[in-house]
């Protein structure tokens, strides 16, 4: 996988959540909210592959191991209208489900813009469907 990417460290993970294939999340400090150029594509084999936009998701990381109702309570602090919350596994690591599902990559960037503003959270990114 071959993806350029400067000024911002990033790596992916791939999570199962329940029947759904999977789900990619890319994950960034909070940078990320400041740069309009992260891909949302990657390379493989030469091959440029467009990654699928979750609408209904956004991965957020934790300042301190924070309860369901406390994270849902900072992201709407922030602006952001979180239906649920749901543990990836991975220590303080969840993926916010939304109440109104995004419409574009930019609509993803703005609410992550909002949650910036969250103390309790300090890691976010969108969510890309995976095979």
């Amino acid at each position: 996988m071959k993806i350029l990417i400067t000024r911002i460290l990033c790596f992916s993970l791939l999570l199962p959540f329940g029947s759904a294939p999977g789900l990619l999340i890319t994950m960034t400090g909070q940078l990320l909210a400041q740069s309009q150029s992260l891909p949302d594509y990657y390379y493989y084999k030469k091959q440029r592959i467009q990654l699928e936009l979750d609408h209904e998701r956004i991965a957020v990381r934790d300042q301190s191991h924070l309860s369901e109702t406390e994270r849902i309570a900072a992201a709407r602090r922030a602006g952001v209208n979180v239906a649920s919350s749901e543990a990836t596994g991975i220590d303080r690591w969840h993926v916010l489900r939304l109440q109104t599902p995004l419409a574009d990559i930019r609509k993803a960037n703005r609410e992550i813009e909002k949650l910036v503003a969250a103390p309790e959270l300090n890691l976010f990114h969108r969510c890309f469907m995976a095979l």
